[in-house]
């Protein structure tokens, strides 16, 4: 629908720019989907130190599309606290909560409201983190109430929902040692309560080293881009453009022939599956040939669809970029990398 508005020749500058904010716009929430998608889906059930806000605002995030059609979605973030879980499992039990209260207003409701609360409680000598989800829908009778955390027990209409969702985010809760609770009023509304013990610390931070500038006066860097997407090459060449000198290559071959021609990127930025050879298989002939370079490379993934790819992406950690990208990362992943002066420049 965007690609006919713009190709429309009545089309006007305004309206070209409404156009492509909106396109920006649903690409971002597709973005924040799939990668939300890719927390919740992965296999490892490890327990490990979490941020306990990040996981509640997760959930958040992948269910702002639906709620925003229904309520206004507000929250109060205020712990820093940490909880020993597996992000996938407990932002599961979030994205539960908050769609059952979604499900709970009416759709034509003009005052509908879910709020999302985190904080911190100590009793007993022991510090304990809270998150409360409320919604001011139909609320429950009292006999209702009592059985939301039977297994198979619903008010969703037939076909909607199994029964299991309440019931599987309690497991997971009490399996972390803390407790599901629930208040209703019927015809004001309810509140979820997720009590977890906090972790003896905070997690460290998950994010990427933020980049140092780059003065005017230092090395210009070099980035070889491969990718066998021809827009997404375009695309991350406009980004790249006001910051490094931007060499492109649709695949791994025309990649190493750049490199045998004396080529020397300060990054080598790569998709990880492209036909005939693979950005793993690309990594493999750097390091033997320029193995000086195998440290520069930097990676695009849209998931491991392997074991092998998935050790893969394990051990490069945060040198693998997710897809869909966002620019601003890519920009900010390319300048973080060191840009020392190579022995050889590419050849004119």
């Amino acid at each position: 629908e965007a690609q006919q508005q713009l190709a429309s020749p009545d089309l006007d500058p305004k309206a070209c720019t409404a156009v492509l904010a909106e396109a920006e716009d649903a690409a971002e929430r597709i973005a924040t989907i799939v990668d939300s998608l890719r927390q919740l889906s992965r296999a490892k059930e490890a327990q490990e130190t979490v941020s306990f806000v990040e996981t509640v605002r997760s959930a958040i995030d992948m269910t702002a599309h639906q709620a925003q059609h229904r309520a206004v979605v507000s929250h109060d973030l205020e712990t820093d606290a940490a909880v020993l879980a597996n992000h996938a499992r407990l932002a599961q039990v979030f994205v539960n909560l908050v769609m059952n209260a979604v499900h709970a207003l009416p759709e034509d409701g003009e005052d509908n409201r879910i709020e999302v609360r985190a904080f911190e409680r100590e009793r007993d000598g022991q510090r304990w983190v809270v998150a409360e989800v409320e919604d001011n829908g139909a609320g429950m009778a009292p006999e209702t109430l009592r059985r939301i955390f039977d297994p198979f027990f619903t008010t969703k209409p037939v076909g909607v929902g199994t029964g299991l969702g309440l019931s599987i985010c309690q497991d997971t809760v009490e399996g972390l040692g803390g407790r599901l609770e629930a208040e209703s009023t019927l015809g004001r509304g309810t509140v979820m309560r997720v009590i977890l013990p906090a972790a003896e610390a905070a997690p460290e931070s998950t994010e990427r080293p933020r980049a140092r500038p780059v003065a005017s006066n230092d090395h210009r860097m070099t980035v070889l881009v491969v990718d066998d997407e021809k827009l997404l090459l375009h695309a991350i060449r406009r980004a790249l453009k006001p910051h490094c000198e931007v060499q492109t290559a649709r695949d791994a071959q025309t990649a190493l022939k750049l490199l045998d021609e004396g080529l020397r990127p300060d990054v080598i930025l790569t998709d990880l599956m492209m036909p005939r050879m693979s950005g793993m298989q690309l990594h493999q002939e750097v390091a033997g040939r320029y193995p000086e370079l195998a440290s520069t490379m930097l990676f695009m993934s849209g998931g491991a669809f392997s074991p092998e790819s998935q050790r893969f992406c394990d051990s490069m950690g945060e040198r693998v970029l997710a897809k869909p990208l966002r620019m601003a990362e890519v920009v900010e992943a390319i300048l973080g990398v060191d840009p020392s002066p190579p022995p050889h420049r590419a050849r004119a």
